[in-house]
């Protein structure tokens, strides 16, 4: 049997990828006001003055990345293209090898025995 694909106009394309959307949105602005409520830096190569867990730091190392990576798969997941998964799927992997990395190096320095705890706790993403 054929069936047809999900097209841009089914209902449950739409609401599934709104709903994915929409949480990215709200994890990306509660862990930056866990940062920011705790005065230390946003920017990925910054160094952090203190190691937070606490908020959405409790479930995921990093929850900014999931959060911007929630938003480009809902997207992409609404358009269905191979273009967009693409572009899911290269933020993923940029994020994933080359930024995440070099952050963990920098927390491993400044935190050691903190973060190793931390680190072996929590999973990178979810």
């Amino acid at each position: 049997m054929y069936r047809k694909p999900i097209s841009v106009s089914s209902p449950l394309n739409i609401y599934a990828s709104a709903i994915i959307v929409v949480i990215g949105i709200v994890l990306g602005f509660w862990t930056k006001r866990t940062i920011l409520s705790r005065k230390t830096t946003l920017v990925p190569s910054g160094m952090p003055s203190i190691l937070i867990t606490s908020g959405p730091f409790t479930f995921s190392r990093n929850p900014m990345y999931l959060s911007y990576f929630m938003i480009v798969s809902g997207i992409a997941l609404y358009f269905q293209t191979i273009f967009s998964l693409i572009i899911s799927l290269a933020y993923l992997f940029y994020i994933n090898f080359k930024i995440i990395p070099l952050e963990e190096q920098n927390l491993f320095s400044k935190f050691p025995q903190e973060y190793q705890k931390y680190y072996q706790k929590v999973r990178r993403w979810i």
